[in-house]
């Protein structure tokens, strides 16, 4: 969920030894509510956004797959949905562009502006990590990430990935190098996100099944 988190409810160490359950050897799960690690985390987490929105290739890339505006997210529920209050305003008002999102324009601003706090506010983190770098474990790591969010839904919890800093272009790579330092347990680190407690949202706009299944 990218929304700020309730720092005033810490996620309990129950929460964190349930979601272990879902990541299975030899993948390895990580989870920290300590304040000194999670706030080594989340500036790493805040210099790797930085890195990857003024960078504009990779910031082009976001850009592209953004829906601004509610209209544009219910015609195509994909990508980057940029809609909800305040959000709807400023694309109808044209300060909202995929123009204005690039750096030094007002869209972008918006954007820094509502991130910054948002990932300030995060009591948590969970990683996942691999004894290799295959693309066999990567796949079985994506398994994972998505066992993750179903459980942590469950407990009440939101999960929100924040993977700029493993993300392999030379812009990246001095985060890279400390993310896979910092938590790759003698593996490498294919998901990080940010965890806690959230607001209520609706659900995430979704094509219907059938459209995304081929027929055989």
């Amino acid at each position: 969920m990218k929304r700020p988190y309730d720092m005033a409810r810490p996620v309990p160490p129950e929460a964190l030894a349930d979601l272990a359950t879902q990541v299975a050897a030899p993948r390895r799960f990580g989870g920290t509510s300590a304040p000194d690690q999670v706030a080594a985390i989340r500036a790493l987490a805040w210099r790797a956004w930085r890195t990857e929105a003024t960078t504009e290739a990779a910031h082009l890339e976001s850009v592209d797959l953004m829906r601004m505006g509610r209209d544009a997210v219910a015609a195509q529920p994909d990508g980057i949905s940029i809609y909800g209050p305040g959000l709807d305003e400023a694309v109808a008002a044209g300060q909202i562009t995929r123009e204005a999102m690039l750096p030094g324009r007002p869209g972008y601003d918006i954007m820094v502006a509502r991130y910054a706090p948002m990932l300030e506010a995060t009591p948590a983190y969970v990683w996942t990590s691999t004894p290799g770098n295959s693309r066999a474990e990567a796949l079985a790591s994506g398994r994972d990430w998505l066992r993750l969010n179903l459980a942590a839904t469950g407990l009440g919890l939101s999960l929100h990935p924040v993977s700029q800093a493993l993300q392999e272009f030379p812009a990246m790579a001095e985060h890279y190098a400390e993310a896979q330092a910092m938590l790759g347990q003698g593996g490498t680190v294919q998901m990080l996100g940010r965890l806690g407690y959230g607001p209520a949202v609706p659900p995430t706009p979704r094509w219907p099944a059938a459209t995304r299944i081929r027929p055989a």
